[in-house]
């Protein structure tokens, strides 16, 4: 299994944004966002929350996002952490999240 420490990111040819609250930690990247403010501001919460109690396997981190979005935010969420990964999906309008932590990458996204 894959810790999220060691890899390091390829460049991508989207240009990318950080979200400005400096005071919480770890920043995100933003690759693409189809949503409000307030989703990515959770989603970094909870991931902090994991690095801070040492659960940093990508497997950790995807389903407790998962799981914190469908309890948060209603409905079936789905979501692919990793440092290399392909997708090709349709998802439900606002309801899309792209972005870089550390060294890896986090899909968030609702279906139909």
């Amino acid at each position: 299994m894959k810790a999220l420490t060691s890899p390091t990111l390829s460049s991508s040819s989207t240009s990318s944004t950080t979200i400005n609250d400096d005071s919480i930690e770890p920043r995100i990247t933003i690759k693409t966002v189809e949503t409000e403010n307030q989703k990515l501001l959770y989603a970094q919460q909870i991931i902090r929350e994991l690095i801070l109690s040492g659960k940093r396997e990508e497997k950790d981190v995807a389903a407790k996002l998962k799981q914190s979005f469908d309890k948060t935010f209603g409905g079936t969420w789905h979501c692919i952490v990793g440092t290399s990964f392909g997708a090709n999906l349709t998802h439900l309008e606002n309801s899309f999240l792209y972005f870089y932590v550390e060294n890896f990458a986090v899909m968030i996204f609702k279906c139909v």
